[in-house]
């Protein structure tokens, strides 16, 4: 076991897929906002993550390596791929032995005080057994269910195919060993803690609950309303965005809805709803203050997106689905609304209640999910963190 002579001066490696600006999702960014506030707390910080070839690189001083791990294709190209290569690549990917060795070999050299993981499907699942094989201790941040499966998608009412279950099921048991024995399991929604716990994973590890942030020191406030809506999130099917879209058309073509992300169907949506602007992908924080409303239709259950504390900063309220973890943060009527999932009729009924509030009741609700918000800024994360770190 390691003893750290100073936990207020650390050398601390971060392991995450991808990481900004090779980011495709919120997960990255938690990941690059630890570092950043690791950084803060005056530790010396380290990022190992995927590349198209080894390279590294000082990004905010801190140094990032960006590491070539041997797999069938690189693991943001996962959309295109056929069924079979998937799997073998999946496969391949939680015994990756190359990935082991060269990871074990980047520890030993660099002998970092700890270890800090994130989503590390791409570089192997073997990489808490290489940082516990070193005794290094080891925090793991659960960003979603991708350990129990490899989709890591989990969706509203699937019909459930049984011998993907049976594959699914081995694989979950699989992880839940590769996976035991790191020190402290960090979750930043209750319902993917209980949804791990429930499965038999993270033996004797200490769990705890730590929200997500949104790291702008003085996030843009809305100084007046513009009744226009925004969907921010990846451009996929399991987003919702497609039927989104498409109830919007129908029942609301003269309302202002736009488009904040990127993803492979974007430029099918493009063609099909000619009438929506499409901004891509750009800095959230730069367009919310701008909106009245942001559009959550996910069909999948998520951890914690982190748009939702960065909106809801910025006094934006959230019409979000009240699956999975998304909506802990929302409570409905109060500062944003709840529905189900896919309910044309419920969602008709909010738009028009919403777009008939007075002033009064608008500022209700902005000022209710700014007030909801106040606790889970920059500073109250680096003292948890601190803390968490401290007592590791």
């Amino acid at each position: 076991m390691r003893y750290f002579k100073n936990k207020d001066k650390m050398k601390i490696v971060i392991f995450s897929n991808l990481y900004p600006p090779n980011d495709r999702g919120g997960a990255e960014i938690v990941a690059q906002n630890m570092a950043f506030a690791l950084r803060d707390l005056q530790h010396e910080v380290l990022v190992f993550t995927l590349g198209r070839e080894n390279k590294n690189e000082i990004l905010e001083n801190i140094t990032v390596f960006r590491n070539k791990i041997p797999n069938l294709y690189f693991y943001s190209d996962d959309a295109k791929q056929p069924y079979w290569k998937k799997f073998i690549w999946h496969a391949w990917d939680i015994f990756n032995i190359a990935a082991y060795l060269k990871i074990r070999k980047f520890l030993q050299q660099q002998k970092p005080d700890m270890a800090i993981c994130h989503n590390l499907m791409g570089l192997g699942f073997l990489t808490i057994k290489a940082i516990k094989s070193l005794k290094i201790k080891c925090l793991y941040f659960s960003h979603d269910v991708q350990l129990a499966d490899p989709s890591g998608l989990l969706y509203w009412q699937m019909k459930k195919n049984y011998v993907y279950e049976i594959l699914k099921n081995i694989y979950a048991k699989i992880c839940a060993w590769l996976f035991r024995g790191v020190d402290v399991v960090i979750s930043p929604s209750s319902w993917l803690l209980k949804f791990y716990q429930e499965k038999d994973f993270w033996g004797n590890s200490r769990c705890l609950f730590l929200p997500n942030f949104y790291f702008t020191d003085q996030p843009s406030k809305k100084n007046k309303r513009s009744n226009k809506f925004l969907f921010i999130g990846q451009i996929e099917k399991h987003k919702g965005i497609d039927w989104l879209l498409d109830f919007w058309q129908k029942e609301f073509p003269d309302k202002i809805l736009e488009i904040v992300g990127d993803g492979s169907l974007k430029n099918d949506l493009q063609k099909r709803f000619p009438n929506f602007l499409f901004h891509g992908k750009i800095a959230a924080q730069s367009i919310l203050p701008n909106f009245d409303f942001l559009l959550m239709p996910t069909l999948v259950y998520e951890n914690a997106p982190i748009v939702v504390p960065l909106a809801m900063s910025c006094g934006v309220p959230i019409l979000v689905n009240d699956i999975g973890g998304a909506a802990e943060l929302v409570e409905d009527k109060q500062n944003g609304f709840l529905l189900e999932p896919k309910n044309e009729i419920q969602l008709k009924k909010i738009i028009q209640k919403i777009s008939d509030f007075s002033d009064e009741d608008y500022y209700r609700l902005s000022q209710n999910a700014q007030e909801k918000i106040k606790n889970f800024d920059k500073i109250e994360y680096l003292k948890k963190l601190k803390e968490i770190i401290a007592n590791c």
